[in-house]
Order: structure tokens, then sequence, then C-alpha cells
């Protein structure tokens, strides 16, 4: 009787879009695998459906952060910014606006420079290579929406379920 090779992880890199050594698990998946993850976990390719677009999801979060966008459209159309211009370009608070310039610096979207070290600092920021790759992606995305998504209505009015007010009373119990 002829024997199959054991499975070593470099053949999981058959599956489309993985990186070489990456685990499969679900169907086609070694039961081994599959014992070596605790149960309830998923895996890249647990959901063949999802492809790579999973990984957009903390991207979009990220710039669906409050002042996020505005930050960005602002440091894009005047390059670097000093920290009370921001605030009064995109009308936030001063605490929300730290908030976000410290998100967008963790992600690296953003950089902060020191002008100034005698208190009180003079700081301004500046966009990222990284920001200056993902701005063509938001513009085509509020193309998209100015194409295929303004109604002049909030999405949940667009809702079958809260459209008009009439299901609302159903759509509530």
């Amino acid at each position: 009787m002829h024997q199959r090779p054991a499975a070593s992880s470099h053949d999981s890199s058959r599956h489309v879009g993985l990186p070489p050594g990456t685990e499969v698990s679900g169907a086609g998946a070694s039961s081994a695998n599959r014992a070596e993850q605790p149960p309830g976990s998923r895996t890249v390719g647990a959901n063949p459906d999802l492809g790579m677009w999973h990984e957009a999801g903390p991207a979009a979060a990220l710039v669906a952060r409050r002042w996020a966008l505005e930050v960005l459209r602002v440091l894009d159309e005047q390059g670097p910014t000093r920290f009370n211009d921001l605030r009064r370009e995109t009308g936030a608070g001063s605490q929300p606006l730290k908030a976000t310039l410290d998100a967008l610096a963790r992600a690296g979207l953003v950089t902060r420079h020191v002008i100034c070290h005698t208190p009180p600092p003079s700081v301004s920021y500046r966009l990222t290579p990284a920001a200056r790759d993902l701005i063509p992606v938001l513009s085509s995305l509020a193309n998209w929406h100015r194409t295929n998504g303004s109604s002049g209505a909030e999405p949940w009015e667009n809702s079958p379920v809260t459209a008009g007010g009439a299901n609302r009373s159903q759509a509530g119990g």
C-alpha cells in the first residue's frame, strides 16, 4: 500500500493568498493542525470567503475614529500643521484631537515634530508615507459614496425596518 507523505507547514502555502507556513483549519486541514488551536479560534484560512478583506477592518476602524478623517484631510491639504491650527481647522476640542493624533501616530500615519522645546512646547504634525498611500484610497471611498451612497438620509433611515417610522414600533418588539 502506498502511503502519502506527511503534510508539512510548507504544503499549506498552496492555499491562495496565504503566506508559506500559514496553517489552515477547516475542510482539508489535518486533524493535528485543528487540535493545536484553542476551541472557537479561527485562523487566516478558516473562512475562505473573506479572503484578505478581514484585514481592512482595523484600518477602517482607525480612520472611522472621531476627527481622524478631518486631521488627515487638513494635513494632506496644508502639509505640516501645528496643533492649535489643526484644532481650529477641524473644530475638534483639545483632548479629542490629542487622542486622535496619538492614535494616528501609533498607527504610523502621522509624525509629531517638536519645533520649540520651551514651555509650552510648539509641535507640528505631518503625514507619513503610509498616510500618503492612504489618501487616494480615502478619495476613492469618498467618490464611491458620492456616486452610490449619498441619498441625503442617514443609513438607518434607509433601512426597511426603520424607513418612514412605520415599522419602527414593530422592529422594537
